[in-house]
């Protein structure tokens, strides 16, 4: 018994060791730390989710605390990221939208004629959801396109934190 669980978890190491490496240091990819411009809420909105479109990579996301992140990337040669917050309390508020600063590390891709999206210029699509303190069930969409989001040249052995 003991020796199959360690093989499988020898097996799992091995399988998934190329993957985790190369989400961070893909030599296919110009990394960028993505950053929001600067923007405000009302006094009672909160931000309650985020959803980003890209067709390069995700590469990273520095994950907010009781927040739920989905990541696919290179479906049909776009990658997309949902956030949504599981606990009301730990919503954005006004006071805490620094975490929109370098909060994303995105991924260009590098020699388009390895792809058949070849065509497509780079772009990134960041939507909020905005909802207020008493109403979560309405938001309002908050959306960033690519010529009004922060893109800064990171390392390609990157940190969120750089």
């Amino acid at each position: 018994m003991f020796r199959q669980a360690l093989r499988l978890l020898i097996a799992i190491a091995i399988i998934f060791s190329p993957c985790i490496s190369q989400a961070h240091e893909d030599s296919r990819f110009a990394p960028f730390a993505l950053s929001l411009p600067p923007f405000s809420l009302k006094p009672n909105e909160l931000v309650i989710s985020f959803n980003c479109k890209t067709n390069g990579a995700i590469l990273r996301v520095s994950t907010p605390y009781l927040w739920k992140i989905k990541i696919e990337n290179g479906d049909q040669g776009v990658a997309r990221l949902t956030a949504d917050v599981y606990v009301g309390d730990f919503a954005f508020a006004n006071c805490e939208l620094s975490y929109f600063n370098n909060f994303l590390i995105v991924g260009k891709i590098k020699n388009k004629q390895e792809t058949s999206f070849s065509s497509v210029p780079f772009y990134i699509t960041i939507e909020l959801s905005i909802g207020t303190q008493d109403n979560f069930d309405n938001p309002k969409i908050l959306k960033f396109t690519t010529s009004q989001l922060i893109l800064k040249p990171v390392k390609p052995e990157f940190s969120i934190d750089e």
